[in-house]
């Protein structure tokens, strides 16, 4: 417990805060973790949709959003540590809200750009889009890409999965 103090002491930080952080941010990488898989089972599913798309954005976008305040957190406590003496954490939990919706606005306004730029490119996605749901529901086989006997009897592994979603999630959002 000494040497957690100590180190606490270095970096400036009261120990309940440290702990918070600790909690948070490993709270952080479980959501993390739990939304790769999840992404990974939705778009390998036949039963994708264009909510099911636009919700799994909106929640990547919070997530990164989360992941950017966590990244900023010790500059933030640092800088109310310096302009508010008194008041550091109630001043360093206001910039870590404002430093997430600022966040999240910029990512949904820098989606919405790139696609916005990419609009011409739709007619290529469109036929993209076939080949993933005809491969998915049987109606193309293409050997090399994904074994058929795996895609037939709905067992394919993570790096199936995986390397559907690489090859195909790009152009699903669109």
């Amino acid at each position: 417990m000494n040497k957690l103090k100590n180190y606490c002491a270095r970096i400036k930080y009261p120990l309940y805060l440290f702990l918070i952080i600790l909690l948070v941010k490993l709270g952080y990488i479980l959501v993390e973790s739990y939304y790769n898989y999840y992404v990974l089972s939705v778009t390998t599913s036949a039963s994708l949709t264009k909510e099911t798309i636009e919700n799994l954005n909106i929640n990547g976008h919070r997530i990164s959003a989360m992941g950017i305040t966590l990244l900023l957190f010790p500059f933030l406590y640092f800088l109310a540590k310096i302009i508010f003496k008194r008041f550091k954490l109630i001043t360093t939990l206001l910039l870590s809200v404002l430093t997430y919706f600022i966040a999240f606005s910029s990512l949904n306004m820098l989606i919405d750009k790139v696609v916005l730029e990419n609009k011409e490119k739709r007619h290529d996605a469109y036929y993209v889009n076939v080949f993933k749901y005809g491969v998915l529901n049987n109606i193309f086989i293409y050997d090399s890409f994904v074994d058929s006997k795996r895609i037939e009897n709905n067992t394919m592994d993570a790096n199936d999965k995986i390397l559907l979603t690489n090859t195909f999630f790009t152009s699903s959002c669109r």
